[in-house]
């Protein structure tokens, strides 16, 4: 029986062809995401059906891996995404110019790294009472701050670094906090703790090496009675470094 052509074959063969070689040239430039952005005359042709059988499609469009899109909510890379290694803008990305979460980003809402500066929180809160341990609250580019609250319920905060480093303090309150140091000889007191003495304020310090680490710091401390009448003192702050 000898087969006629008719409109349904042409377009079943066009589509084939044009999926074959054709479709390799446009893909560069258009990514189908979906059944809807074909003409179902042409989906119709291909599949001889009335309503055309989509679930091997939708099948591979969801398990499919991009490694490069414009907008995807998963990919390797991309100008826009959900989630990605490398985004220009992304929600949550390993390296992102603009993102909500990043481990490193150029602007962010929460990154480790902001503009090659590194941000550290440091809290401390402990109870009145000897033998409280010593903390460590930051140690970052040879700069070691140690704190911890002692029996009378005040704070005592000590700084130690490099012998070449400078390193500064300058605060307000009850307690002096005022220091300058050229080059660590040995540890620095920052805050004594010791009786009657009612520690409570701010400070900022600054800390600097030979090879041009940074490190500046803003702290707050408060003796017993912190924290809503909390029996016992608080050492707190951010450290920025570069």
């Amino acid at each position: 029986m000898r087969k006629h052509l008719n409109y349904a074959n042409v377009t079943a063969t066009l589509a084939l062809v044009f999926a074959m070689s054709g479709g390799a040239l446009a893909a560069k430039h258009y990514l189908i995401t979906s059944t809807k952005q074909i003409k179902p005359s042409v989906l119709k042709a291909l599949t001889n059906d009335t309503k055309p059988d989509t679930s091997l499609f939708n099948k591979l469009a969801t398990t499919a891996t991009v490694a490069k899109a414009n907008v995807a909510t998963t990919a390797g890379s991309a100008t826009t995404a959900g989630s990605a290694a490398n985004a220009t803008n992304a929600t949550n990305a390993t390296n992102a110019t603009n993102a909500t979460n990043a481990t490193n980003a150029t602007n962010a809402g929460n990154a480790n790294t902001v503009g090659g500066q590194t941000v550290t929180h440091f809290f401390l809160k402990q109870p009145t009472q000897a033998g409280n341990p010593t903390v460590t609250l930051l140690n970052v580019d040879g700069l070691t701050l140690a704190g911890s609250c002692d029996e009378f319920g005040e704070p005592v905060l000590t700084a130690s670094g490099s012998s070449e480093a400078e390193f500064n303090s300058f605060g307000n309150g009850d307690t002096d906090v005022t220091t300058t140091e050229d080059g660590f000889s040995s540890e620095v007191t920052l805050l004594p703790g010791g009786k009657a003495h009612g520690s409570e304020g701010n400070a900022t310090a600054a800390y600097a090496t030979p090879g041009g680490a940074v490190v500046t710091i803003n702290y707050g401390f408060d003796y017993t009675g912190s924290f809503d009448n909390f029996n016992g003192c608080g050492i707190w702050g951010t450290a920025i470094s570069s």
